[in-house]
């Protein structure tokens, strides 16, 4: 009895060997919950290098993932990674990813598990910062043939450096609480130049012509003057407009501008104004974009100085 007792011991015993070594790990090169963002593949028979790009948003996560394969009379045996901010040409080499080590001269790295030295595929969960002055974060791959490496020689290097970069939301520049006035209001302006963020002169001959000075993208009216009315805008010089409310303001870039403009209806007269309205413009007929909101629209009345204030973002 007591031999079988002890079969059944040493069964369940390998039973939890077997599981175990079957569990994933914070050290697993691709963890199964996560789902790559951007992914960068590099070969020893065509391209070593390359560049992936990534769209970002401020304080996300971008899960990377690197993909790298050799011949088999080529092994793997590190991969050393660093991270550049801004175009910066200052490389600094990843110490926080999970599974990474430090070397014989303290530089951070993964060793290439036994089979995986021919083809290697590593993801990684990145945070992208909350710095709204920042422009771009550079992720510097190297896969390495010997023990030590050296970022500045680039000792014993067998593929890279292969670069992800993301991207950053490139509206870093905008104005609040502009305005744009009934044509016939003695106020100051009644168009503006988006590109530019300032106001653009317009003014009512005689005749009731609508004069609007140069490079204006758009104006409360267009060609005669009709005193009273208040009821949106025109646009000039070939911009025109789509509403998109559900648009990411605090995130926007030209990327997402230009994406929610293709999803819309562009038009070049736009009514029924409401604050909190976001509009998308396409600037003069090019590829520029801007992005502006409605924060008040304010009916004065019969004295013609109805106007709306809003906030605006742009490249």
């Amino acid at each position: 009895m007591k031999k079988v007792l002890n079969y059944a011991s040493m069964f369940l015993l390998g039973a939890v060997v077997t599981l175990s070594s079957c569990k994933k790990t914070d050290d697993d090169p691709t963890p199964d919950s996560l789902n790559a963002d951007v992914s960068l593949t590099m070969n020893e028979n065509g391209s070593s290098t390359g560049n992936e790009n990534f769209n970002v948003k401020y304080g996300q996560k971008a899960v990377l993932e690197v993909t790298a394969i050799t011949t088999t009379s080529t092994d793997m045996r590190r991969l050393y990674v660093y991270r550049s901010e801004d175009g910066s040409s200052t490389k600094n080499n990843v110490i926080d990813w999970s599974g990474f080590k430090p070397d014989a001269n303290g530089v951070y790295y993964y060793e290439i598990p036994s089979d995986s030295k021919n083809n290697f595929v590593l993801k990684r969960e990145v945070t992208v910062s909350t710095n709204k002055t920042r422009n771009t974060d550079k992720y510097h791959f190297y896969f390495t043939s010997n023990d030590n490496f050296n970022v500045a020689s680039t000792n014993h290097l067998l593929l890279g450096p292969g670069t992800i970069t993301l991207i950053y939301p490139d509206f870093k520049t905008g104005k609040t609480g502009q305005k744009l006035y009934n044509i016939c209001s003695a106020e100051y302006p009644s168009a503006y130049n988006l590109e530019d963020q300032t106001g653009v002169t317009a003014t009512v001959a005689g005749d009731g012509t609508i004069i609007v000075g140069p490079n204006a993208d758009l104006t409360q009216q267009s060609g005669e003057a009709n005193c009273g009315t208040f009821n949106g805008w025109v646009g000039q010089n070939g911009t025109a407009f789509v509403k998109a409310n559900d648009f990411d303001w605090e995130n926007a870039s030209a990327h997402s501008a230009g994406m929610a403009y293709a999803s819309g209806a562009p038009t070049y007269a736009v009514n029924n104004v409401q604050s909190g309205d976001i509009y998308i413009a396409k600037l003069k007929g090019t590829n520029t974009y801007s992005v502006f909101k409605i924060t008040a629209v304010n009916n004065t009345g019969s004295n013609n100085d109805d106007n709306y204030v809003f906030d605006v973002l742009g490249e």
